[in-house]
């Protein structure tokens, strides 16, 4: 399983508010239903609603922030987590989103291909991790929207 932590502060860009109690070191974390999960750092136990959670990471505290792991966060308040390996992307995700594909202008290649692009990769094959930086290109056959090359142009850091 994969345990990434993550900032708190960019629990934001999901709809999540959160705060910080000084005096308890706890972060209280909301989502628009009125779910509310509360988290000591260094400690793996959170509260969801009151009710006891048990976390495989602890929440850390580094240089002034709150990480919390993204996977136990992003579940606990109701999105799905997906983990592209073959880019290196976490993709977290609205159990309410739908893609829907009828507002894709056909005409606007550009926004068809940048909404292309933005979807995980889903391999049916085992990929290979590197210990690398990695330079991508995406490649659309011309007036094409639904189908692109992925290059990676793999470098050894030594």
């Amino acid at each position: 399983m994969l345990s990434l932590l993550i900032p708190i502060r960019t629990l934001t860009s999901l709809g999540l508010s959160n705060s910080w109690d000084a005096n308890s070191r706890t972060v209280t974390i909301k989502n628009t239903s009125g779910d509310v999960l509360t988290i000591t750092p260094e400690s793996n136990i959170a509260y969801k609603n009151g009710k006891r959670i048990e976390m495989s990471v602890p929440a850390q505290s580094k240089h002034g922030r709150v990480l919390v792991p993204i996977r136990f966060v992003s579940e606990s308040m109701g999105y799905q987590m997906h983990y592209e390996t073959i880019r290196n992307i976490i993709f977290v995700i609205s159990s309410e989103h739908t893609l829907n594909t009828d507002v894709l202008d056909p005409s606007d290649l550009v926004s068809a291909r940048k909404a292309a692009i933005s979807l995980p990769i889903v391999a049916d094959f085992k990929t290979i991790g590197f210990a690398t930086r990695r330079d991508v290109t995406y490649r659309f056959p011309e007036g094409k929207a639904d189908m692109y090359e992925l290059m990676m142009a793999l470098r050894i850091l030594l």
